[in-house]
């Protein structure tokens, strides 16, 4: 249930974390389980603990459910001490004025999980751009749509970037070809999907040096959804009211996050400056993505949006041209043109080099 792993005090040989059994140094070889222990609290204290200056402990415990009810056990000197996994509980809770919450009014949520705090010596913060964070309590509202197909368990979703040769549009909608060359595919590394509805893709670059992805102004993220636009529907109302009987009165809203696709997750590469996204959809219900996870040819796109920054909230029937070239367009094209039926995904590339 515990590794042991590298910090500022000890360096091991070769992989920086592994089974204690495993590792080594240049002096300790495996087997001897490698460990340094640091006086804390001053001098002559007579207590020590594994961790650096950095609160970085040699000890750690497996990221995985799987270490409840195991223990694990120190000796030194003839006493003995155990560690047993286990998990807490965690809270959430909002704070409106007098109980009620307003429309439009921002409240403050305040979540505590002991599980989510990976090192009990520092004071952490979660971000939702972060993918070290495998699982994040959400708040649903209604029946919003996201990257997760909402399954239970791993989400069935895939993700690959890639090179965008040609976007040609017409009315707002038009035809993708996605170039050869530089992509990275990504498996989802969500455990409980259908309570965050949030995929976690790991992206895995392409082995050959010619063809590895960089995160610049040439990159664009494609989604496979796999779901269909009956899904989609569930949660977008077409807001056109002349003849059509839903008679929707609303806003059609879109909110994103690719933050992790920059230099707060240590993303390399040139600058991403704007964002397009695209619905990707194919009327005959094909398969959006090959086998590989890469994008398959013969997909149809919409426009939808396109903005300045990384993170932004979008009022889809906005008539704020900076977001939104054609609200009207938009609505026209989401419910007159793909099929209930279609297979739907999702594309973000940077721009504007990738449309012509």
């Amino acid at each position: 249930m515990t590794d042991f792993q590298a910090n500022g005090k000890t360096i091991y040989q070769g992989t920086q974390r592994n089974d204690p059994a495993v590792v080594s140094t240049n002096s300790v070889t495996a087997k001897s389980q490698p460990l340094t222990f640091i006086e804390i609290g001053g001098v002559n204290t007579g207590v020590f603990g594994s961790w650096d200056g950095s609160k970085k402990s040699q000890i750690v415990t497996f990221d995985s459910p799987t270490i409840r009810g195991q223990s694990a056990t120190v000796r030194y000197n003839d006493i003995s001490t155990s560690i047993v996994g286990g998990f807490t509980f965690a809270s959430l809770t909002q704070t409106a004025q007098n109980n009620t919450w307003a429309s439009g009014q921002r409240i403050p949520v305040t979540l505590t999980d002991n599980d989510d705090n990976k090192n009990g010596k520092i004071s952490e913060r979660m971000f939702l751009w972060d993918p070290t964070y495998k699982r994040s309590t959400a708040m649903v509202i209604g029946t919003p749509f996201t990257l997760s197909t909402g399954t239970a368990g791993a989400g069935t979703e895939v993700a690959a970037l890639e090179k965008v040769k040609v976007i040609g549009l017409t009315s707002g909608k038009g035809t993708v070809t996605f170039g050869s060359g530089q992509n990275a595919t990504a498996s989802n590394l969500q455990e409980d999907e259908s309570f965050s509805a949030r995929p976690i893709f790991n992206f895995t670059n392409a082995t050959s040096a010619s063809t590895k992805a960089t995160i610049n102004s040439t990159s664009a993220l494609f989604v496979d959804l796999k779901t269909t636009m009956n899904t989609l529907l569930k949660t977008i109302h077409n807001t056109n009211r002349t003849g059509n009987t839903e008679n929707f009165k609303g806003f059609n809203f879109l909110n994103y996050d690719l933050r992790s696709f920059s230099s707060l997750n240590g993303a390399t590469g040139g600058s991403i400056s704007k964002i397009g996204v695209y619905v990707v959809y194919n009327n005959a219900g094909t398969a959006l993505s090959s086998g590989s996870g890469l994008a398959a040819a013969g997909s149809s796109v919409i426009s939808i949006a396109n903005s300045t920054n990384l993170q932004d909230f979008i009022n889809l029937n906005s008539t704020d041209t900076t977001k939104i070239a054609n609200p009207v367009l938009i609505n026209k094209n989401l419910f007159g043109s793909v099929a209930k039926t279609a297979s739907i995904g999702l594309l973000l590339p940077s721009l504007p080099a990738m449309v012509m």
